[in-house]
């Protein structure tokens, strides 16, 4: 099958869309305050380290070291933290639960229109995800292999654009720039790497990451130039 000029143009803007409609679709939860306060009210002090923990929570039994590596710009210490307190205090099953509750009353209540066709959705989105390649992706690999919701349509919909999300590989963190890679075209940025849509709006809401604080010497993000002034 030959690709045409014009389906290449095609699938370019669906994959923006569909990048910038994953981004808002999942995000958000990670920010949450109602998935925080779950997650406090799992004995966890203040929810703290509520982000790292429960989207890493499929890579806590493997260690420290391989969350640190598939988020790829996130201090190590700052994931020991916030995993060891996950630990400490409840089980990585149990903040998953906690973000997926937040999930679940987040868009009943925020975006009631778009649950019923979202839940349909969720076989197809499990389809196309047991369809790639994790070879790269362990983040993405950890997801599709957690066990999948069969009571709510609506929950297993949302996991598996959560999953289909990380595909991406690293870095993974919320605000960092992305080498360019077969998937994402020169022409979408002029900045040295590509970056994920949205990122500018979580840039300029976060001076931790406007100064680039999570960099830290010999990380692969070294150097690199801030997202925002």
């Amino acid at each position: 099958m030959t690709t045409t000029t014009q389906d290449a143009v095609e699938w370019l803007e669906l994959t923006r869309r569909a990048a910038l409609a994953s981004h808002r679709l999942v995000g958000w939860v990670f920010f949450d305050p109602v998935g925080a306060a779950n997650y406090s009210a799992l004995g966890v002090p203040g929810g703290l380290g509520y982000y790292i923990a429960t989207r890493g929570a499929t890579l806590g039994a493997a260690g420290d070291q391989a969350v640190t590596a598939a988020f790829g710009s996130i201090h190590p210490n700052m994931v020991a933290m916030a995993m060891g307190l996950c630990r400490e205090h409840t089980t990585f099953e149990a903040a998953a639960a906690a973000r997926d509750a937040a999930v679940v009353e987040g868009l009943r209540t925020y975006a009631p229109e778009i649950c019923a066709d979202l839940a349909a959705l969720a076989a197809p989105l499990w389809a196309a995800a047991d369809q790639l390649s994790s070879a790269g992706r362990v983040l993405f690999a950890s997801l599709r292999e957690w066990p999948r919701p069969t009571d709510d349509g609506l929950l297993s919909a949302w996991l598996a654009v959560n999953c289909l999300r990380e595909w991406r590989g690293t870095p993974t963190g919320p605000s960092w720039p992305l080498k360019r890679s077969t998937w994402w075209r020169p022409e979408c940025s002029t900045e040295p790497g590509a970056t994920i849509p949205t990122i500018g709006f979580h840039a300029a809401e976060a001076p931790m990451t406007r100064r680039s604080a999570w960099r830290w010497p010999g990380s692969k993000l070294e150097g690199w130039p801030p997202m925002v002034p």
